[in-house]
Order: C-alpha cells, then structure tokens, then sequence
C-alpha cells in the first residue's frame, strides 16, 4: 500500500497528544447529542457501570456533558440512540503491527520461527548504527512471557506498563500471556495483524479464556477442580479501555466516558445480530467482550468525529480528495501482490538460530 496513502490515513484516524482535534475537522463549532442510549461508564477503582436513557452532549471533539434528558443547543445534530449501546472508547490498542494488514491468509498455520526471515539480521546490523532514543519518555513493554520474578519486580518498582498479546502469544509458542498478572499495569494489544481478526475484542475473549485455563490445568495437576474462576468480563474490558489508557499515560484524556475527555466512542446495535442482541438485553459488557463483531457497530467517533455511520466506513479526505475504503482495498490488494513476490526470495535458515538464541540465551 502507498506509504503516503497510510501515514495520510493514520494521523486523521489517530488521535493526536498535541492536537485534540481532527485534521478534517473544519473551524466551525461541531456539536453533536447522542440521545437516550444505553451508557458504560467507569466509576470508583474503575468499576464499571451501565446507564440506561443518558444522553451525551459533544461539543468540539470534547464530551462537556452526560445525563437525562439533555436539551439540544442551538445547531446541535442530534443522533437517536435508542436500543444502542455507548460504549468507551475505540478501544485502545497498545501494540500492534497494522502493516501486517497486507500479510492476512499468510503464515496462519506458521510457527514464530518461521515469522522471521533472514533479511531481519542485516535490519538489525543496520539498527545498531541509529541513534538511541532520548530518555526522557517511558515505554511499554511487549509480552514478557520469558520474565521471571526479578523481572517483574523491577515492573512493578518503576510501574512499567506491559502490552499483552494472548493470541500472538499462542500463536508463537511463547507461553502464558501475562494480562492478569498481579501488581503489574497491563494492557490489551492485538499485535500481528496477519494471525488475528485484529478486534481488540477477540483479544480481550482469548486472554479470558487463556486465564481459565491455565487455572484449570494447574488445579488439575493438584486433583482440584475450578470452583470459581479469578478473571471476568468486565475485568478484560477494562484491560482495553481504561486501563490501556493509563499505560500509555493518556488516561486523563481517553478510555472511558467521562465529562471534559475525547469523544472516542462506538455506538453499538443491539439489533444487528442474534448473539449479540440476546446478550447485550441481558448482560452489555459481557456482550461486548464475548459476542460483539464489527457489525455489531453502529457508528465509531474518534475526537467527535465520525469515522463509521450507520454501519458504513466514512471516507477520509486527505489532499482535498475523499479516500474510501473502496481505494483502500485496491492498493491493498497491490501491496499484496509486491510482498508475495518478494518473500519468494526469503530465507529462514540463519534467523531461526538467532531468535532462539535470544528466547533461550543460556541454549545458544
């Protein structure tokens, strides 16, 4: 895919630290008023809760107010949320490789050996010449299957936040994910793009499952069996809302509706699928984390701004021209084309030894 094409895509879809506001946003005062829905909320020790007929009052990119029956200002579009869920936030992803979107259908039956080619160690010759980041910013650490106790005490010291990947972690033969573990800050990613659906919520379902049964095999081994499992629903939602937002120091202005932060927020159906209809009637976070799709939302606000309605992409201007998902997935389908031909020519002899050399340093 064009290189300029994606980096254009990225800054309007992502929101900016510095800029709380869309690039495609025009000068004018937006306001918009999404009424009578069903709304998550995060209270106290991040608990979660659900509010029936609550409106939310945008206003420039800004949630400014939440409550019942909230009387439209002047100009104000208003959006009918009725039998829809609100929910926080375009949940937060925090690591992930979007490039690997070109990858889907290749390497889903390969190994984390097999990921790695042998141009990968020139790459990391040439690396070595770059300069160091500065020291003045924090990081967040990926996976960290192969930690031990000292490890995570020194995490824990400095709370160095962790991004957990449970299926990439499967996938790649790396060991229990790490999300529940405790005293640690962890957060949800989705990571390769290739191997998953890439829904930050398919993560939050597979690190729930995971958890159950590493409980379940290790009460096994003992003769016990599981009378009550540690980990829940709400639990997992929180690990790619709220609390990815504080992993990445921005938990004052996204991962959760709140008075004065972003309007990152999806707006799900209830009416668009069995599964997840049934279950959002009964129980809408677990719905969430267990039935939801993508079609199952409605509408995605990212800094107010509309970036799915009615079920449907919108377009991105860049360049004074509306990019649609239609000429995303032509260059797409280009890109994939240029990578299928290349990887002809890969090889893995080498990289295998030196991934495993640095998995299990004391094997080498």
């Amino acid at each position: 895919m064009s290189q300029s094409l994606l980096s254009q895509l990225w800054k309007q879809i992502q929101p900016s630290r510095h800029n709380k506001r869309q690039s495609t946003q025009t000068a004018k005062s937006t306001t918009i008023l999404l009424q009578n829905g069903l709304v998550i909320e995060h209270g106290e020790q991040d608990s979660v809760q659900v509010v029936d007929n609550t409106d939310i009052l945008i206003v420039d990119g800004i949630i400014k107010e939440i409550g019942k029956s909230i009387k439209p200002p002047p100009h104000a579009e208003v959006v009918d949320c009725s039998n829809k869920i609100i929910s926080p936030p375009g949940f937060i992803n925090t690591h992930h490789h979007l490039w690997q979107t070109q990858l889907k259908g290749y390497g889903t039956d390969h190994c984390w050996l097999e990921y790695f080619s042998d141009a990968a160690i020139s790459a990391l010759e040439k690396y070595s010449l770059f300069p160091a980041p500065e020291d003045d910013y924090t990081i967040v650490i990926s996976h960290g299957n192969y930690m031990d106790d000292g490890d995570f005490s020194i995490l824990k010291k400095h709370r160095v936040p962790l991004a957990c990947t449970p299926a990439t972690e499967a996938q790649g033969s790396m060991g229990w994910h790490l999300l529940f573990e405790p005293g640690l800050i962890t957060a949800l990613g989705a990571d390769c793009h290739c191997l998953t659906s890439s829904s930050l919520m398919q993560a939050a379902r597979t690190a729930l499952l995971f958890s159950r049964l590493q409980k379940t095999l290790e009460l096994k081994e003992k003769g016990q069996k599981v009378d009550m499992f540690d980990h829940t629903s709400h639990g997992v939602f929180n690990k790619a809302t709220i609390e990815a937002a504080r992993a990445v120091g921005l938990e004052s202005e996204i991962g959760s509706i709140a008075v004065g932060k972003r309007a990152d927020i999806l707006v799900f159906s209830r009416d668009q699928s069995l599964a997840f209809g049934a279950s959002a009637r009964e129980e809408p976070v677990a719905a969430i984390v267990t039935y939801s799709e993508a079609r199952d939302i409605e509408a995605v606000l990212v800094n107010g701004c509309f970036r799915k309605r009615d079920g449907k992409m919108v377009p991105v201007m860049t360049d004074r021209k509306d990019i649609g998902l239609d000429q995303v997935l032509k260059e797409l389908d280009q890109s994939q084309k240029n990578i299928r031909q290349k990887r002809e020519s890969c090889s893995t002899r080498i990289s295998k030894g030196l991934v495993c050399s640095i998995a299990q340093p004391g094997q080498a």
